[in-house]
């Protein structure tokens, strides 16, 4: 087998590896780059490969700077299946319809409706980590990753075909996107604890997102963040009548995890005399603590799938996604927990209501029956969608207050607002809202910490090297790190590098890590090497020419390294 690393290299979007295994042709994701609202163009066309050669594609999940490109591939050819679970194709085709709508895609309705999606955990055998075949001397499992919901790793097991006995397979793992929450510490409120490669795993590719940064204690702690909320609630709540908070929030994943948490504080943790003291600057006519709407019609869109993955069962018994942690937090029987659940996510009428809430999605009616009103909105990083109305009318408000729960892209109109969030005196570009800096009243603070869905530096090293198992691991002879700026990807090598040499007895050996680029060529997994070679059945001949002078290159620097070590003074 051997793979050519062609996305998501220096930068965090647009995820895309080729392999290539007895000349037949996979992808890993498909991603788009979101460099802007188009697609970047290669010869014509959106690829550096030729579609039409690719048999299948591996899809880890839903989200666009993975799925991105997958109609725009079906459009020039590709005729093959997209292999992924069921939750990440349903929720990958209504986002993909979403953005054909939209027209800020490059692809059509009709392309995306094109897609054939196969979907292996339909399979009453299925089980997370157990392998099922692709192709002759090739098999995968899927690991269960935790990012978003149906997102899953892969783990490829694979031979050269004049090989037969066991012991003589390889297996190599691709992160996808790795969530925060194990099995030790779920502190996010919807999805259970991620899995980790298997003990004869030899080759990682792994993401790099947060390489280069740890998270504080309190981020990742359950009732930390809740405390976090609660005190958001309360805050809110004395500024008096049509006190609002706005919640910027992406639709997949994050709605649904905010949704559970202000529940939690709501109908869990807020007490009697909590209660009365919220609602007593508001008058008789206040009977609730707070209206929550939903506006995101994807969001409500997506919800009957969270309600049906969040539910479901494998055959032990035990849930493929959903937190297990739950029914304590809540204090409730599992047949309760599914109650709330569809309660929050799916509720009859897109309505429903609590002793201290009421729910709506994509409702604008405006209730003075509540001491805050919450608005629920995307996109998340306020560059379109409905929460950007929102903004504009409430931003002028010293009433409002915006919490901000996710990452801000630099240039957005969320990378202002994090600019405020982060230094009360800071001047902001409103032009995005048609407001002046003076004009903008709202309180502006952020909980994006606690919402991250991406692993950080330590979350990463622990998905490499932790031994979960008494089994004997094999050595990783190399860990290709993507799907990060550089300066992460850099961070996170030394980090894994550092850890490696200390030879933990919890921790399996690594022997070395490369920042793939995408013009390195082909890495052949059977004899452990980059090479140089064409592949006329999806390789361009500018991307061949380019993998030419990266092998150049490398050679130039061991020529240079081997110099350097002959020198009387080197170590």
């Amino acid at each position: 087998m051997k793979i050519r690393f062609l996305g998501a290299l220096g930068r965090v979007t647009g995820s895309c590896s080729l392999l290539n295994h007895r000349d037949r042709y996979y992808l890993v994701d498909c991603g788009s780059a979101q460099t802007g609202n188009t697609v970047e163009l290669n010869e014509g066309s959106a690829f550096p490969f030729k579609p039409r050669g690719i048999r299948a594609v591996f899809l880890t999940h839903a989200h666009f700077d993975h799925s991105g490109l997958l109609p725009v591939l079906v459009r020039e050819r590709f005729n093959g299946r997209i292999c992924c679970t069921r939750a990440t194709a349903d929720l990958t085709y209504l986002s993909l319809m979403d953005v054909a709508a939209l027209g800020t895609g490059g692809f059509s309705a009709s392309d995306v409706s094109k897609l054939k999606f196969v979907c292996p955990d339909e399979d009453p055998r299925f089980q997370f980590g157990r392998f099922f075949p692709v192709d002759r001397d090739l098999t995968c499992a899927f690991i269960r990753t935790s990012h978003v919901l149906g997102s899953v790793g892969f783990e490829f097991q694979f031979s050269d075909w004049k090989e037969t006995t066991p012991g003589q397979r390889k297996t190599i793992v691709f992160s996808g996107d790795i969530g925060c929450n194990t099995d030790e510490n779920p502190y996010q409120s919807l999805l259970n604890g991620r899995q980790y490669p298997s003990t004869h795993a030899k080759y990682v590719v792994c993401e790099s997102t947060y390489g280069d940064r740890d998270r504080d204690r309190a981020h990742v702690d359950f009732w930390a963040r809740l405390r976090a909320l609660k005190n958001l609630l309360a805050k809110a709540a004395t500024l008096g009548p049509g006190a609002t908070i706005v919640f910027p929030c992406f639709s997949l994943q994050r709605t649904q995890e905010l949704l559970f948490d202000l529940y939690c504080v709501l109908e869990v943790l807020l007490t009697n005399d909590e209660r009365r003291s919220l609602l007593q600057n508001h008058g008789n006519q206040v009977r609730r603590v707070a209206d929550i709407l939903v506006d995101s019609p994807l969001a409500a869109k997506y919800g009957p799938i969270f309600v049906r993955e969040l539910q479901r069962s494998r055959s032990n018994g035990k849930p493929f996604y959903m937190n297990t942690a739950m029914k304590s937090r809540l204090h409730q029987a599992e047949f309760a927990v599914d109650s709330i659940i569809t309660t929050l996510l799916c509720p009859e009428n897109g309505r429903a209501e609590g002793r201290n809430y009421s729910l709506s999605y994509c409702s604008r009616a405006e209730s003075q029956e509540a001491a805050v009103r919450i608005i629920i909105a995307g996109a998340g990083m306020c560059n379109g969608g409905r929460v950007t109305e929102h903004l504009k009318r409430l931003l002028t408000s010293p009433r409002t207050v915006v919490a901000l729960t996710g990452y801000q892209s630099a240039g957005t109109p969320g990378a202002e607002l994090m600019r405020r969030a982060i230094d009360p005196s800071a001047q902001m570009d409103t032009c995005f809202w048609g407001l002046s800096h003076s004009e903008v009243q709202a309180d502006i603070g952020t909980l994006s910490a606690y919402y991250s869905g991406h692993a950080d530096r330590n979350g990463l090293v622990d998905f490499i090297m932790r031994k979960n198992s008494h089994h004997s691991y094999q050595v990783v002879k190399r860990v290709f790190l993507i799907h990060g700026e550089n300066c992460a990807r850099a961070s996170l090598k030394r980090s894994i590098m550092n850890r490696a040499a200390q030879t933990n007895t919890g921790d399996r050996l690594v022997a070395s890590v490369e920042l793939p680029e995408q013009f390195s060529g082909w890495f052949d997994l059977l004899k452990n090497n980059w090479v140089v070679e064409y592949h006329p059945a999806v390789d361009r001949m500018d991307m061949e020419n380019a993998a030419l002078k990266a092998e150049l290159r490398r050679r130039d620097e061991q020529i240079s390294e081997e110099q350097w070590q002959g020198l009387p003074f080197a170590d």
